[in-house]
């Protein structure tokens, strides 16, 4: 009932809208963010209800149907018109005539078929339609199509050709009626690749309205210029921008915002349509019985509703950039401190907005200043073995001004020339970052490198010996300083995984996977570095699965401990008791497999022979004594296990008890 009630009072108010007089909104709030959006507000003094016409390019539509947002304190039912392609296109198809895609005359007398129409080609002729008919002609070798228009004139029919038609008309009224209907909404619906949304206003009285939208707006960019050759280092930044809309700004308030938000788009311009499965009839039958369990209640389910409050972008008033200009010095920078921009956080993101209010044509670019003043900075070289012989020209720059800088490009200039450029990561305020302009060819730097191990430590426990190895890696850097100054250098070694870093002992400055390290090199001077990482690993082995032979290399290596050594020696005494009990079974075993062969070999013959012969009967002789020699046999074999069992758990026992 609610959804029927809703649509009712929509329908109403479009159904009212020849009473909406034409309102205007002007851009006056802008903020441009670097994930590629912009975000746009409109505002003005409205009188009554109001018809805003909001153009936008058609790639824009999905977005700005997805952010528009209206604030207008005396509308009761706002609401938002726009033709959507398959709109169009439907709303022509319901036409008698024709206008759909590159209309022609032939399709647009075709579609009338059987309605009367005045021509003139040249003389004038009134008949009806019967249709129009296109057939193939040749003229001097040359094929062409040629269409004829078939009339029903003074009960006769002729057909007349198209390409003879200078002009015609439709004589009923309203046949003419809906062609100037169709006209009128390919007029209304379709402007190139424009469209537009009509935001209906049905306020009453004088008020203040506003409307906003998020689109895709070309990403601002931020630059800078670093004097390194002032008194004190001086920054100045810049934000280029591009007014890349079909609209102009005037005294707008503009910000910018730094940030990296959620952003993406969904087809809402285009209709959608979800396909439904096809059900056979209700027919009332017998019910089902079905059984339900009890439900529970989870308030922990409740959302609460979150007010967000929108960011300001307040101008304040300042000095002009021109009267900034004005005081240029000698430098190629200019050496004022100056804030151009209101810098800030909002939420998660940090917004400039530009003092002054800018105005930018349609379709054009500028370049506007965000702050300038003195910042810290420290002429460094940057050394890393990766990147070749010789160290680049670096600053380490740390952000003393009072707003954060995003990330840019940075022309250096020093003793008022140019130096090089740079390139700088967002650089929130107080924090460090090296960034570099160039190569050093006056310093060069070579490395040599080597690694080792040694045992560290050995214990046992449980019947595991765990034994503790250590590797050492060393770097030795030499840097050979052919200037007649004195330079300082951060020297970047990469981190060896796993590794405790030893020499020196601390760092300077640590990354995810480099050491810095600060060391100064003398005029005309060679200097070493040395760095040195040590990692230890672990490997266990089973004591009794080994045999004693490996047993003997730890007992022999002084390098592992003296507890160890002498521990594995006691148990010598008591593998070799295992060793001879092993071998005494291996025999045992080994004369009851000979014994056993023979008595098979006997019965073989007694079979052969049979038992009543002469030789049978000493092959059943011989068979009786083997029988006993067997069984003889069969005692030792497990007195010789027993030996054995006992040896194993003697030294097994010996090895597990052992705590070093």
């Amino acid at each position: 009932m609610r959804a029927l009630l809703a649509i009712l009072l929509l329908g109403g108010a479009m159904i009212a809208a020849n009473v909406y007089k034409q309102g205007e909104l002007k851009v006056k709030r802008i903020a441009l963010f670097s994930s590629g959006v912009g975000f746009y507000e409109l505002s003005g003094e409205l009188s009554g209800a109001n018809r805003i016409a909001l153009p936008f390019a058609l790639e824009q539509m999905d977005d700005a149907l997805k952010s528009l947002t209206i604030y207008d304190s005396a509308s009761v039912s706002p609401f938002v018109g726009y033709p959507s392609e398959e709109t169009i296109n439907r709303t022509l198809a319901s036409l008698r005539i024709n206008l759909r895609g590159e209309p022609t005359i032939e399709n647009i007398l075709s579609s009338l078929k059987g309605e009367s129409v005045e021509i003139f080609a040249p003389q004038k002729i009134v008949g009806k339609i019967v249709g129009v008919q296109t057939r193939e002609n040749a003229k001097d070798g040359a094929n062409f199509r040629e269409s004829a228009l078939t009339l029903y004139a003074d009960g006769a029919l002729r057909q007349v050709a198209i390409k003879e038609i200078a002009s015609y008309r439709f004589v009923s009224a309203s046949v003419s009626a809906e062609f100037e209907k169709a006209l009128l909404f390919l007029q209304s619906a379709n402007n190139g690749d424009r469209r537009v949304l009509n935001l209906y206003l049905d306020g009453t009285k004088k008020r203040d309205v506003r409307a906003s939208f998020v689109v895709a707006a070309p990403v601002w960019k931020a630059n800078y210029r670093l004097d390194l050759g002032a008194d004190t280092p001086f920054l100045q930044a810049w934000a280029i921008i591009d007014n890349a809309s079909d609209v102009d700004w005037e005294d707008v308030e503009l910000s910018l915002a730094v940030g990296r938000p959620v952003s993406f788009t969904q087809p809402y311009y285009a209709p959608f349509y979800t396909r439904r499965p096809e059900l056979p009839l209700s027919i009332a039958g017998a019910a089902q019985a079905n059984t339900y369990e009890s439900g529970f209640y989870d308030a922990a389910l409740e959302e609460d509703a979150v007010e967000i409050a929108a960011p300001s972008f307040a101008a304040e008033s300042s000095v002009s950039y021109k009267e900034l200009r004005a005081s240029t010095a000698s430098s190629p920078v200019v050496q004022q401190n100056y804030q151009t921009a209101n810098a800030k956080a909002a939420g998660e993101q940090y917004i400039y907005a530009l003092k002054n209010k800018i105005s930018l044509p349609r379709r054009q670019s500028a370049m506007a200043p965000l702050t300038q003043g003195a910042i810290g900075a420290r002429k460094v070289l940057i050394y890393n073995a990766a990147n070749g012989q010789n160290p680049a020209l670096g600053i380490e720059l740390t952000n003393t001004l009072d707003a954060k800088l995003p990330a840019g490009a940075i022309t250096v200039y020093d003793d008022g020339i140019y130096a090089g450029d740079a390139l700088l990561k967002f650089l929130p305020q107080k924090e460090k970052r090296l960034i570099a302009y160039g190569d050093d060819l006056s310093v060069r730097g070579i490395v040599n490198q080597s690694s080792s191990s040694a045992i560290y430590g050995a214990k046992i426990s449980k019947g595991v010996i765990q034994i503790t190895n250590k590797h050492t890696y060393a770097k030795e850097y030499a840097f050979k300083n052919g200037s007649d100054s004195a330079k300082t250098l951060i020297l970047e070694h990469p981190i060896t995984p796993a590794a405790k870093l030893v020499e020196p002992i601390k760092p300077g400055e640590k990354t995810e996977s480099l050491y810095r390290f600060e060391t100064s090199l003398g005029a005309n001077k060679e200097t070493t570095f040395r760095v040195k990482e040590e990692r230890l690993t672990t490997s266990s082995v089973v004591i009794s699965e080994q045999p004693y032979s490996s047993l003997i290399v730890y007992i022999s290596d002084a390098s592992y401990p003296e507890k160890v050594r002498a521990a594995l020696k006691k148990a010598e005494p008591l593998y070799a008791e295992l060793t001879r009990a092993k071998t005494n079974l291996s025999e045992a075993q080994k004369n009851l497999e000979r014994k056993t062969k023979d008595q098979e070999r006997v019965r073989s013959n007694l079979i052969a022979v049979g038992a009543e012969s002469s030789q049978g009967k000493n092959y059943a002789t011989q068979l009786v004594e083997i029988d006993k020699e067997i069984a003889d046999i069969n005692k030792a074999v497990g007195a010789a296990e027993s030996d054995r069992r006992k040896a194993q758990k003697a030294y097994e026992d010996y090895i597990a008890q052992l705590e070093i």
